[in-house]
């Protein structure tokens, strides 16, 4: 065989394992920018407290719940979402979201993919675990969970972020749960106000 065949079979089998390694990324769930980190390190540091030393980061994550939403938007069910949304330190408004806002919630509910894929690249002043899935339901499971895992400030997910093409909004599912009836699941918006990204509201999707 001639050198310039030799060298079209390796041209083909390198672009081949190129193609298997990026439809691996895509099936196995959206890789985080630094930016998305930033913006999930937010998200926890918001709800941890001084005395908890670690928390658990469910490592692929993805949206539960987001039929609710999406109905809500399409039918302009204005009441409904005012109920559920929560602004800075959980209080109510009678502010809605504005168009733009509507418009990138329903673009986020009717992506088809919302998985991500993390690695422990957060930036956090306590230790993070990674775990493949969320497997604490019992209060066995979340005694054993806090024996292995003391001063935790329990587990989160997180799903893919879409942002508006300006970059200066970031919508997300963001779920976090502890011991007890103390767990929620939320779509989160965020802004971003002189190169910092900063909570702005989040709705509910489920509470227990």
């Amino acid at each position: 065989m001639d050198r310039s065949k030799i060298q079209g079979i390796r041209w083909k089998a390198s672009w081949l394992i190129s193609l298997l390694v990026l439809s691996g990324t895509a099936l196995s769930g959206q890789v985080p920018s630094d930016n998305d980190y930033n913006i999930y390190s937010e998200m926890i540091k918001g709800d941890i407290q001084k005395n908890e030393r670690s928390a658990t980061v469910i490592a692929k994550g993805d949206a539960e719940e987001i039929g609710w939403l999406r109905n809500a938007i399409e039918s302009n069910d204005t009441a409904g979402i005012k109920l559920m949304t929560r602004y800075l330190h959980g209080e109510t408004s009678e502010r809605f979201p504005d168009s733009a806002d509507r418009v990138l919630l329903l673009k986020f509910c009717n992506d088809k993919s919302k998985e991500t894929l993390l690695q422990n690249r957060f930036s956090l002043p306590l230790k993070i675990y990674l775990e493949k899935k969320f497997s604490v339901n019992s209060s066995d499971d979340w005694n054993n969970y806090y024996d292995q895992f003391p001063g935790s400030a329990g587990i989160f997910e997180f799903s893919a972020i879409k942002y508006d093409e300006q970059g200066k909004t970031a919508i997300f599912y963001y779920s976090h749960r502890r011991q007890g009836l103390n767990a929620h699941g939320c779509v989160v918006v965020m802004k971003r106000t002189h190169g910092i990204w900063v909570f702005d509201y989040q709705i509910y999707l489920w509470q227990a």
